[in-house]
């Protein structure tokens, strides 16, 4: 048996780059939703069991660790996209936002400012995931031609 001198040539697909960009968009958007439940869902869990007399203690410290992940993480999958598209917008609020919860966290607490990193952040992933839509949206009508 001979072994094969070359590998076969690959085949390139699109596809599977347009896929990997529409999971990136749904990872910042759950990545987002997830600190935000993190945050304020923790919150209200606790509020609404200690009205039963259920006293409950997370782990502070483990709790802004998780936040601080799931608004690292969806930063990152706005700067991912930001190559492809060009604008800087989502990547400057995205990073903004992400920074500034980061430090809010773990350095100097304020609940009005923490809201605006929320907000500065959502709003990187909202104009991140519609240039993604209207990326696709291009490509298609420029594939009818």
């Amino acid at each position: 048996m001979s072994m094969p001198t070359s590998l076969p040539a690959a085949k390139h697909s699109f596809a599977g780059a347009r896929g990997a960009g529409r999971r990136r968009g749904r990872l910042g958007v759950a990545a987002i939703v997830l600190s935000v439940v993190a945050c304020y869902g923790t919150l209200a869990l606790i509020t609404g069991l200690s009205a039963f007399g259920i006293a409950l203690a997370p782990d502070e410290t483990l709790l802004k660790t998780v936040i601080a992940a799931f608004a690292l993480l969806a930063a990152m999958a706005v700067v991912a996209g930001r190559r492809r598209r060009g604008s800087a917008l989502p990547v400057v609020l995205a990073t903004a936002g992400a920074a500034l919860l980061v430090y809010l966290l773990f350095v100097r607490f304020d609940r009005t400012v923490e809201v605006l990193a929320f907000v500065l952040l959502a709003l990187a992933v909202f104009i991140d995931w519609r240039g993604r839509v209207r990326a696709r949206c291009a490509v298609r009508e420029h594939g009818d031609d």
